[in-house]
């Protein structure tokens, strides 16, 4: 069974993706970000995921971290941006 994300929030630049994809595993962010090149965006870029050690756009990594979705078991939600 292959990975699922849907683009759940999509704004100008920034969105919030589910997937169930766990943050604590190694290359989650990696795999999130090749899972959103399924998503389009209008964009040549695509959607990439914030990353702890990137450029968070004026906001605390508390703020954009993923987190658990309150509606589906085992699913995650990230902030991503184009």
């Amino acid at each position: 069974m292959g990975r699922e994300i849907e683009l759940v929030r999509d704004r100008l630049l920034s969105g919030i993706v589910c997937c169930d994809v766990d943050p604590t595993s190694e290359g989650a962010f990696d795999e999130v970000d090749r899972l959103c090149r399924r998503l389009y965006n209008g964009t040549t870029g695509g959607w990439r995921t914030l990353r702890k050690e990137g450029n968070l756009f004026g906001a605390t990594w508390d703020e954009v971290k993923p987190v658990p979705c309150k509606e589906h078991q085992n699913r995650w939600h990230y902030v991503v941006s184009t």
